[in-house]
């Protein structure tokens, strides 16, 4: 489970997307094939798989914003 009302309550941020905002069509992405998870919804297989997105006014409220993600 994933808790992002901490970064949704930080100042400047806009939102928070993660892939239970998005139905399983617009979660799928692959070069090839599309069978990959854009945000990981259930297990996270290797380092690097994101699981969501901080939408802010700045650079600096996203990053930090993302950090409050647990």
């Amino acid at each position: 489970s994933i808790d992002t009302s901490a970064a949704l309550a930080y100042p400047d941020v806009v939102a928070v997307f993660t892939g239970k905002d998005l139905s399983e069509k617009q979660n799928a992405w692959g070069p090839a094939y599309v069978d990959e998870q854009l945000f990981r919804t259930e297990e996270v297989t290797s380092t690097g798989q994101p699981l969501g997105i901080v939408v802010a006014e700045t650079l600096e409220a996203a990053e930090k914003a993302a950090r409050l993600v647990k």
